[in-house]
């Protein structure tokens, strides 16, 4: 947990200084974990935070409690895709402790993820 957080302080706020109810490592910390654990849309993404707020609350200052889902989806609709994808390739290369950025991927599964894959017999 501790590395997530790191990474999620360390992506610079964008938004005007008038517009940061929450911390933006409140909203990519969270979003992180909600979509770890399957969440799909913003709304599942503040309903993770709202079902987990006690449990967030050891890692993340909540004084304004857990980011709606208009909030979410604002941020992420303004921050550049590219940049936050180069921005978490690079945190899990570092996390994995991958050498080389050439053609080092993570696949990832969905339907294995949610237990949904089909499993064929011989």
């Amino acid at each position: 947990m501790n590395k997530l957080l790191k990474f999620a302080k360390n992506i610079q706020d964008f938004r005007l200084e008038r517009k940061k109810l929450h911390p933006v490592e409140n909203i990519v910390f969270i979003t992180i974990l909600a979509i770890i654990c399957n969440a799909v849309d913003w709304e599942e993404v503040a309903d993770f935070g709202k079902s987990r707020k006690e449990f967030l609350s050891k890692y993340l200052d909540l004084t304004n409690g857990i980011p709606s889902h208009d909030t979410f989806n604002r941020f992420f609709s303004l921050f550049d895709p590219e940049k936050f994808q180069s921005l978490f390739i690079g945190w899990l290369h570092e996390l994995l402790d991958i050498k080389t950025e050439s053609n080092n991927q993570i696949a990832i599964d969905g339907k294995s993820s949610r237990g949904t894959a089909v499993s064929h017999a011989d």
